[in-house]
């Protein structure tokens, strides 16, 4: 009956959709450093895409890929953050819109005088060049407030900086740096080795690189994360890529692992490798990238682990599209005898996504994943080695529908061998844009889960209201329910949010948010200040 009924209301929400425009996008949200739109890997954005945000006299900034998710995309402003609002259109550059068009401001633009009959010729102005030093530093400031017996009382105080300098020295060089230092003081120590106060600097990127079109080879040096292959991780280190004919790739890297990526400071690990990578078409076309990589990773000389490496997509413009990621650990020497075979697959993920409509989008995802032996796990008994296979299935699918209603549901199921059952979940989401007024929008989410010892669920409803497209307030609520087996009384967890962004002349930003909590579990406050300065 479940089942019928989920086919049912698909069917339904299939046949209430019509027209949207799948080379368009909307901004849905302006963080303190980015854009974010309302489209993703699954609409065919990849890092590095070029798209114009549209305004009443044309275009009026830039944006360009920085990280891609299935729905969603952060981009950075080339030109000027303060002409992009929430809710403009967004539209992918073609090859001759990026060649000829002219950023434009807010200034109107004159309306001809009726009497004139020829044709005024057109006033351009000349491309604003983006400045070769962007980026931005913040400030942030987290306290919460712990009501319950325990007392854990935690404050937290965080600086965070990105920085992108291009064509150094008049060349095709360019220096990115990413970090954060961030100092947590607690009400007191604890036994398993927290102190009630500690200091942590993480640089999760700082790397020069070298990428002129013109020349054959690319190189990056520092801390890097190579993003043919981003699925091994940063590295401390190099990578060298050579260019063969228009689509061909290879690539070479070898270093060190950060040290913070492990919970052993000892465990110091180096890692090398290589990587055959096929890149072929246009976003507004098909696209095609595929990665072929080895990777080793050693300890002391030893064998850490060394892997086969498949990771890819393809999109059919803005229609259709499948991304993949899997690695095949090839074992020796006493990872052989531990795993007990020479290859074994231990980790894979398939998304993919169709639409049917221009309103519609429908995604079916993938994923499996198996503990691997490692130098860090080669002493760990064979009982306390989780190497059950734990795969999961999630669908999805989104509608739009006229008046700037977005909708959107999901299914999941996740299963881990020995489980006597599996794990079931499920959510859907309404969100209204411009409701009542403009800039205002009203959403509703609900979220439920099923596992074999524990089910809940959760409800949401969240409004914010944009203000001339530089200051944005939110107010939100929720209730969490769930219960377990064993216990006799569900558990209720309530909680109520403010939060306001506001962007200060042209280069500083304010956010703060204010969350309260209680219930059976959680009773207290949060509270959230940043302050930021983009460049």
């Amino acid at each position: 009956m479940i089942k019928r009924n989920l086919i049912i209301s698909l069917a339904l929400w299939i046949m209430a959709a019509t027209a949207w425009s799948s080379d368009s996008f909307v901004v849905k949200y302006l963080s303190m450093e980015h854009v974010y739109l309302d489209g993703g890997e699954s609409d065919g954005l990849t890092v590095g895409t070029r798209l114009n945000v549209l305004g009443p006299n044309g275009v009026k900034a830039e944006l360009e890929v920085v990280y891609v998710a299935a729905h969603s995309a952060s981009c950075k402003v080339i030109g000027r953050i303060d002409l992009v609002q929430v809710g403009d259109k967004v539209a992918l550059q073609s090859p001759l819109v990026r060649d000829t068009v002219v950023v434009a401001d807010s200034t109107p633009v004159a309306t001809p005088d009726p009497i004139q009959t020829s044709p005024q010729p057109k006033v351009t102005r000349p491309r604003r060049e983006p400045s070769p030093v962007t980026g931005n530093i913040s400030l942030v400031f987290y306290h919460y407030n712990d009501d319950t017996e325990p007392n854990l009382d935690f404050t937290q105080a965080t600086t965070r900086m990105s920085l992108k300098a291009r064509r150094l020295f008049g060349q095709e060089l360019t220096l990115t740096v990413r970090g954060r230092g961030r100092f947590d003081k607690r009400v007191r120590s604890f036994s398993s080795g927290l102190d009630d106060q500690d200091w942590t600097n993480r640089i999760w990127e700082f790397s020069l690189s070298y990428d002129d079109p013109s020349s054959p080879v690319a190189a990056t040096f520092g801390r890097i994360l190579p993003r043919r292959v981003g699925a091994i991780g940063y590295l401390d280190g190099a990578l060298v890529e050579t260019r063969f004919a228009r689509s061909l790739r290879v690539g070479l890297f070898g270093g060190a692992s950060p040290d913070w990526m492990y919970d052993d400071q000892r465990l110091s690990l180096t890692r090398t490798g290589g990587y055959l990578a096929l890149i072929t078409g246009t976003p507004t076309t098909a696209t095609l990238e595929q990665a072929v990589g080895l990777v080793g990773e050693y300890h002391a000389g030893e064998v850490n682990r060394e892997y086969l490496l498949l990771q890819g997509r393809f999109a059919r413009g803005s229609r259709f599209g499948i991304s993949h990621s899997a690695e095949f650990d090839i074992n020796r020497q006493w990872r052989k005898e531990r795993a007990g075979s020479s290859v074994e697959l231990s980790n894979l993920n398939i998304n993919s996504w169709i639409r049917p409509s221009d309103r519609v989008r429908l995604s079916v995802s993938y994923d499996n994943r198996t503990n691997y032996w490692t130098f860090d796990t080669r002493s760990m008994v064979d009982s306390l080695f989780d190497d059950h296979l734990r795969q999961g299935v999630r669908g999805q699918v989104d509608i739009s529908f006229p008046g700037q209603i977005f909708t959107s549901g999901s299914v999941g199921y996740r299963k881990r061998e020995g489980d006597p059952d599996p794990t079931l979940s499920y959510s859907a989401h309404i969100r209204k844009a411009n409701a009542f007024t403009k800039g205002l929008s009203l959403s509703l989410q609900y979220a439920g889960f099923d596992g074999p010892t524990t089910r809940g669920s959760n409800y949401s409803v969240r409004a914010n209201r944009t203000f001339g497209g530089r200051y944005t307030l939110g107010a939100a609520l929720g209730n969490y329910v769930y219960e377990t087996d064993g216990l006799a009384d569900k558990r209720t967890n309530r909680w109520f949010e403010l939060s306001g962004q506001a962007d200060i002349a042209r280069h500083y930003w304010l956010g703060t948010q204010f969350l309260t909590e209680s219930g059976d579990d959680l009773k207290g406050y949060r509270i959230q200040f940043e302050l930021g300065y983009r460049f």
